[in-house]
């Protein structure tokens, strides 16, 4: 529904009895810009997040600063008693003071009003602390691996306490949390190898946070890691220059082997073409299986 009309469609379908309603309102709305102010205008929502400010869509919008610019329109049509989370470790939203209650959210700051402290990756699972406005509340647990769900359990903390839900409910249902979707940071096991799935929508920001999941893998005498990327789209000019960074990042990464597919991963194979880890790379889908 992340759109002009399923917008309209979903808000007219809300019942006196729903408690809570959730509404993306991203970039990619209808393929272009202005939409994405025009659905923050009609939702005016109560409480609004801002996660991180990418590459991503940047064939359609050209610079951060303009996706910036469209994403905090979120925070601009805010109602009047409406709050703002958002996250302090971003280059763009650390120093962000939008003209509304604010919340910043943190791993790296402990000065944040939401700070995840204590971070402990294992067998599958997440564990942290969470220090919501100097209350400490211990052993935090996830079914996910990943930086990326750290803040989002973080902010979702913050939502609950902000709707009043209490701190054993909030735990609760972060540790019965499981991601619906097979193809995206999914940790699973497939024919007795563990494999992490993450393969859908990708970015730069993502590939980056997935290497360091697998780096932080230990494995058995012998065993390998081997990591299998395609091409990132809608990356626009700067196209070239992000794949070529992820090599350079490959290479200080504790990858064994790197299978590479697509037009664009040749940029990440001239960087990595030597030494650690092994490379291949291919245009021909019968050659990459």
């Amino acid at each position: 529904s992340n759109n002009i009309l399923g917008l309209l469609k979903q808000m007219g379908a809300i019942k006196e009895n729903n408690r809570f309603y959730v509404q993306e309102i991203g970039l990619k709305s209808d393929g272009n810009a202005k939409y994405t102010v025009k659905m923050a205008e009609a939702f005016s929502p109560n409480i609004a997040v801002l996660t991180n400010i990418g590459d991503n869509h940047k064939e359609a919008y050209g610079t951060k600063e303009n996706i910036f610019y469209y994403k905090k329109s979120i925070v601009d049509f805010l109602a009047d008693d409406g709050i703002a989370l958002l996250n302090k470790d971003d280059e763009y939203l650390k120093d962000y003071h939008p003209n509304a209650d604010s919340m910043y959210y943190s791993i790296k700051d402990s000065s944040a009003d939401v700070y995840a402290d204590n971070i402990l990756f294992e067998n599958g699972r997440t564990i942290f602390d969470i220090i919501y406005k100097g209350e400490l509340i211990k052993d935090i647990e996830l079914q996910s691996l990943g930086v990326p769900n750290i803040y989002n359990a973080l902010v979702t903390f913050a939502i609950a306490k902000l709707c009043n839900i209490d701190n054993e409910s909030i735990i609760r249902a972060l540790k019965k949390f499981k991601l619906e979707y097979a193809t995206r940071c999914n940790y699973t096991n497939i024919a007795g190898y563990p494999m992490l799935i993450d393969c859908f929508n990708s970015s730069p920001e993502s590939v980056k946070f997935d290497l360091d999941i697998i780096d932080n893998v230990d494995l058995c005498a012998d065993n390998k890691k081997v990591v299998v990327l395609g091409d990132i789209v809608e990356l626009g000019e700067d196209s070239e220059l992000l794949h070529r960074q992820l090599g350079g990042f490959l290479k200080d990464s504790s990858v064994d082997v790197l299978f590479l597919f697509g037009e664009l991963t040749k940029y990440i194979y001239e960087e990595v073409n030597e030494g650690k880890p092994q490379v291949f790379y291919t245009t021909n889908r019968k050659e990459l299986e």
